[in-house]
């Protein structure tokens, strides 16, 4: 994602994580994160208990959300060369702040609405949520020095498990008190407050693409410097194989708390989501030192398959105290492989290579989710949550075990001990 330290900062005067433009900005992105995750728990769950208790339309909608990252990566991201990011994460804020006020007048009955609608408002979040996610790791570069991305990525990571935890936790307190409406409401506004702090952090100066080119060719161009990398190559392959099993993980946690854990109401379920977000802030914090010391390929395949024994063991439990400990421990790789993927990103790709390698490597990445959600809803609607919930993730243990026979294992390198430059192929 971002540039090499003696390319991608060209013209632009280094900036710690501390500094005041970061901080801004990163205090805009929890709030919006909050928001996030707020949508994580109260859309499937309106769905499941509002709208309809068919696990088939929980995987549409998930995939819903997660398909447009396909457009994202073969499109959006020439855009996001193009023009200016801070206007880019502001538009796609105010967008899901719009869409989430149409959902509480959903929910409180203005508006009638079956559950293909919610699907198609998921498609529209989607698209927004892929732009931004994009456009975030595009901007960082700009506001932090080299060797201190791999500390900026980590610091947007804990604060978005942070996020997670508070989001769910609010989501369930504010629908058990006052409904789903007040719920998508409240999502409404952390999404128009994040949009205002963006704009407070001012220009963002960085080299731009020409628009003398086709936006078909330079996207082209995009998934073709991706490809041509052995490093980028391989994470996103490892990112996309993952993301096939974990859609299907987070797709149906609903279902598996109330079918598998017999948990009732949305402040029981939300305590799922709660663990997840407590491991994954645990995961975040411990994200700098591991990548420090073992490197980002280490940290990657560790963190993919803490997660995958997580889930793997989560079904053979009974006793809530060890669902939540276990939770915990799993979703603890989560950021940890993040972070990693993130920083080599941005290691790797040069300022006007930015936008398009980012959202390239998030195209190939999350276009597996809708693939994932689908598929295996399907087959568990047919032979039952839990059989698919014990298998899923052994696989998620295979990927990681796998990236020591790839490129990623020694190549990926902390910025802190070595030139970005010796990450590219």
């Amino acid at each position: 994602m971002l540039g090499d330290p003696g390319r991608g900062t060209q013209g632009i005067e280094p900036r710690s994580p501390v500094g005041w433009r970061f901080n801004l900005f990163w205090s805009g992105q929890a709030v919006s994160q909050i928001g996030d995750y707020l949508a994580l728990f109260a859309i499937p769950a309106f769905v499941a208990t509002e709208i309809t208790t068919d696990d088939r339309f929980l995987g549409w909608v998930f995939a819903a959300e997660s398909a447009p990252a396909l457009l994202v990566g073969l499109v959006g991201g020439v855009m996001l060369d193009r023009l200016r990011l801070r206007w880019i994460i502001v538009a796609t804020d105010l967008a899901r702040a719009a869409t989430f006020v149409v959902l509480g007048l959903i929910a409180g009955g203005t508006i009638t609405a079956g559950p293909w609608l919610i699907v198609v408002l998921s498609l529209l979040l989607g698209t927004m949520a892929s732009t931004f996610a994009s456009a975030l790791i595009a901007i960082v570069p700009g506001l932090v020095s080299g060797r201190n991305l791999t500390a900026a990525n980590a610091r947007l990571s804990m604060s978005q498990q942070f996020a997670w935890v508070l989001g769910v936790s609010i989501a369930g307190i504010v629908i058990a008190t006052s409904g789903f409406r007040t719920a998508f409401f409240v999502n409404a506004l952390t999404f128009a407050a994040s949009a205002a702090v963006t704009v407070l952090i001012g220009p963002h100066e960085r080299t731009r693409l020409s628009s003398s080119e086709s936006v078909v060719q330079q996207a082209i161009d995009g998934v073709r410097f991706v490809l041509s990398d052995s490093r980028l190559r391989w994470a996103a392959t490892a990112a996309a194989a993952s993301n096939f099993v974990i859609a299907f993980m987070e797709s149906v946690m609903i279902l598996i708390g109330l079918e598998v854990f017999g948990f009732e109401g949305a402040q029981q379920l939300s305590t799922l989501y709660i663990a997840m977000g407590v491991g994954g802030l645990i995961g975040a914090s411990m994200s700098t030192r591991l990548i420090g010391d073992w490197g980002l390929g280490k940290a990657m395949a560790f963190g993919l398959c803490i997660y995958g024994f997580g889930f793997a063991v989560l079904t053979y439990l009974s006793a809530p105290i060890l669902v939540y400990l276990v939770l915990v421990a799993g979703f603890a790789g989560v950021p940890i492989a993040n972070v990693a993927s993130y920083s080599l990103r941005q290691l790797a790709s040069p300022p006007e290579m930015l936008g398009r390698a980012t959202a390239a490597m998030q195209a190939m990445a999350w276009s597996a989710y809708p693939i994932g959600a689908v598929v295996w809803t399907w087959v568990s609607s047919r032979v039952g949550i839990e059989p698919v919930a014990r298998l899923a993730p052994i696989l998620i243990i295979g990927i990681g075990a796998a990236l020591p026979f790839t490129a990623v294992w020694s190549t990926m390198t902390d910025s802190t001990t070595q030139p970005a430059s010796a990450l590219r192929s």
